[in-house]
């Protein structure tokens, strides 16, 4: 295997040289101002006003003019460092209670500008757009994210450590937008209420990032980099001159009602209520009180083909706030220490929360999470009382170390803890204007109860370092669970093995022939048992990416794959793996069209060997925008697995309907379909938001068995909910 490494590496780096030589030099595009270097040489300055502006869309009221512009905004995509190909203007003014953002996007051709997303917190990538990340910490590393699409979208996240968007966080602002000759506006109103502050400094951080959809053009103000993004709060630039903000008593009660009916004829009233509560400015307390997720979104069904657990994401509102907060290690998924879907959640059924109370904050030099959920008793599992604490202290600008604790037993009528330490760091400016990150972690569990998976102490460790940028990028990382760690508030499906894997990759930006990158993967990912005997193993040799200017993309890829089963599992009724260990190769490709096209689409064909047999799986995805109030989308999957100890065929089919009246009335539904359970469903959502924080849904759940000799409805439920925002 080694040898073989080696010769697909001379092959890659001798693909790679050619490519680079052949590489055309784009006249007009221009190399990186030096000063494009320094993260502080943007400043933007605010205008107070005593009559604010009306946010509608049209920036014609009399402060506009007022305010000082700036719209020195520079290309990162497709051409660093080039002109923009269309004039931004922006202008900001506040008040005691509000900042507004008044954005001038002027465009040639109006008639081509690309609007067809009017959901709140929908991917907006098929839209013109404006995104806004606010740092109001002033930490270079925690904030807020802003995003308008011209049809008047909204969406918005937590930009958490430079790293990501936690789009989960829905806080209350008002954003309009509107279409003239000249191109299109918008405006922004954001509550001081809603950005936590630190009232000691005198500049937030602040970027924005204008989409032109039609070209995939961004254009940036701060650090208009290919290596950076506006995510990187670190990269931002300053916004000045704030002063005397109002963020009065930091206090919003949150009071709501669900009324359901199930076809048992159960009818049930549940109160709730969230109460919110800035300590200060920066140090936040969430009470939750007979707490309720009958409006969240159902999860994408999935067939498990695997030895291990599925993982499915959080989607519940009083888990996903600050959520980051309580991220560990640079973990992806497993070991993670804590997993807040084992919260309310068994075995797949539904338990009952009595209460929970979070308590979360940030400073110049420490944030911090603590989370305790006191569940409803339960005729098996008893009272039930959960808890995480979640500490990270900031060393330097770009060192951290950090603490995790957790307690308690959601699944068992047993008892656990897990308790930890991590450290990562972070260079925004490594040679140049490159990224240099990682971290590392150690976990200890212990357990008791009378219940077999509950017992045993055991630990976790490993560490990862990562290079994202351009042209090259790579990670690398390693990591052991001892066959005794058990985070019962967590995840770890694969426990008594460790872990390596890297990957690499080289992008080539041509820019002509319609090419606007092409990438070249490699990755290698091992497992072996603690003895270090191989349980698995995946190398990818290479994966090849090309995308074109527009966004369509085609991706090529060759796998070679080994599997070693220790203990038999049934894969599907009646079919079971045996003990063995299994080499064998798969290919496939996949190839996608722009979200911007009135239709696009997916296909996925994939085949090869699969343990002892063959496994062959097609995925067909079809997504209609015929305007801005429509979205219909249709995705069949199938896998056709044929093994010596018996063939089955899985299908999953996926379809969704919706209607956007405006961007503040939506109606959603989602029906799924799998052939293994034989039922299908219905999650059917109609929402209104009468004001920001502010909400009252409609949602249906209808169940359906779907077999060859029956089909027939089944698990109704339907329920209204309403929850209304008081800001003290």
């Amino acid at each position: 295997m080694r040898r073989g490494s080696l010769g697909v590496g001379f092959l890659l780096a001798g693909s790679l040289a050619v490519l680079t030589r052949a590489q055309p030099v784009d006249p007009g595009a221009t190399a990186p101002p030096a000063h494009l270097l320094s993260a502080r040489q943007w400043e933007a300055h605010a205008l107070a006003v005593t009559t604010p502006p009306v946010v509608d869309g049209v920036l014609n009221d009399e402060v506009w003019s007022q305010a000082k512009p700036f719209d020195n905004f520079t290309q990162v995509d497709p051409v660093e460092g080039a002109t923009p190909s269309q004039r931004t203007q922006v202008r900001i003014v506040y008040d005691a209670d509000n900042l507004y953002i008044g954005v001038r996007s002027f465009d040639d051709h109006p008639e081509l500008i690309v609007g067809k997303e009017l959901r709140r917190d929908a991917g907006l990538n098929s839209d013109d757009r404006i995104s806004i990340s606010i740092d109001s910490f002033g930490t270079s590393r925690d904030g807020f994210f802003f995003q308008l699409s011209v049809t008047g979208a909204r969406r918005d996240g937590l930009v958490e450590n430079n790293r990501r968007i936690r789009i989960e966080w829905d806080g209350i602002w008002w954003g309009k937008t509107s279409i003239d000759d000249a191109g299109w506006s918008a405006e922004f109103r954001i509550p001081f209420k809603t950005l936590s502050f630190n009232p000691a400094i005198d500049a937030w951080g602040f970027n924005i990032e204008r989409t032109i959809r039609r070209t995939n053009e961004r254009d940036r103000w701060a650090t208009p980099l290919l290596n950076s993004s506006i995510r990187r709060l670190a990269d931002a630039g300053a916004l000045l001159d704030l002063d005397n903000l109002r963020q009065g008593l930091g206090l919003d009660v949150r009071p709501a009602a669900a009324y359901s009916y199930r076809d048992d004829g159960v009818l049930k009233f549940d109160p709730s209520l969230d109460v919110f509560y800035k300590i200060t400015p920066s140090i936040q307390a969430t009470l939750t009180l007979s707490t309720d997720f009958a409006e969240t979104e159902v999860d994408d069904r999935q067939v498990n083909l695997t030895r291990f657990s599925l993982f499915f994401p959080e989607k519940r509102a009083f888990f996903l706030q600050d959520a980051g907060l309580f991220e560990f290690g640079g973990i992806r998924r497993s070991p993670l220490p804590f997993f807040s879907r084992r919260i309310g959640i068994v075995n797949g059924a539904e338990k009952g929360i009595l209460g929970g109370f979070k308590l979360t904050g940030r400073t110049d030099a420490l944030s911090f999470g603590l989370l305790n959920v006191q569940m409803k008793d339960d005729d098996v599992l008893g009272k039930k009382n959960l808890t995480v604490a979640r500490a990270r202290y900031n060393l330097t600008d770009t060192t951290a170390v950090g603490l995790i604790a957790t307690h308690g037993d959601p699944g068992t009528t047993g008892d656990n803890s897990v308790v930890g330490a991590d450290f990562d760091f972070f260079l925004p400016t490594f040679k140049g204007d490159n990224t240099l990150q990682g971290s590392a972690y150690f976990l200890r569990s212990a357990s008791s109860g009378s219940d077999a998976d509950s017992g045993g102490d055991g630990s976790a460790f490993g560490a990862r370092i990562s290079y994202p940028n351009e042209p090259w990028s790579f990670n690398v990382f390693f990591g052991q669970v001892d066959k005794g760690f058990n985070p019962a508030l967590g995840f770890a499906p694969r426990r008594g093995e460790r872990e390596f894997g890297g990957s690499t990759r080289y992008r080539w930006r041509p820019n002509r022939f319609g090419i606007r990158r092409i990438d070249l993967n490699l990755s290698a990912f091992l497992n072996t048992d603690l003895s270090g005997n191989l349980t698995s193993a995946d190398m990818d040799l290479p994966r090849v990416q090309i995308e074109d200017q527009i966004g369509d993309r085609f991706e090529a890829q060759f796998t070679l794959r080994q599997e070693r089963v220790t203990n038999p599992f049934e894969i599907s009724d009646g079919v079971v793996v045996p003990i063995g260990s299994n080499y064998f190769k798969r290919y496939g490709f996949t190839f996608s069209t722009a979200p911007s096209r009135p239709v696009s689409g997916r296909i996925e064909a994939f085949g090869g060997g699969f343990f002892d047999g063959r496994r062959q799986n097609y995925t067909l995805a079809l997504d209609l925008r015929p305007s801005k109030n429509v979205f219909f989308s249709v995705e069949l999957t199938q896998d056709v697995v044929d093994l010596e100890e018996g063939s089955f065929i899985t299908r999953i089919g996926r379809l969704r309907f919706n209607i956007n009246l405006t961007p503040d009335i939506s109606w959603s539904n989602f029906i799924q379909y799998d052939n293994v359970s034989d039922t299908a469903g219905l999650n059917s959502r109609f929402r209104w938001t009468i004001r920001p924080g502010s909400d009252f849904f409609v949602v249906l759940n209808q169940g359906f068995t779907v077999s060859p000799d029956r089909f027939s409805l089944d698990q109704t439920q339907v329920t209204t909910k309403i929850g209304w925002t008081f800001r003290f």
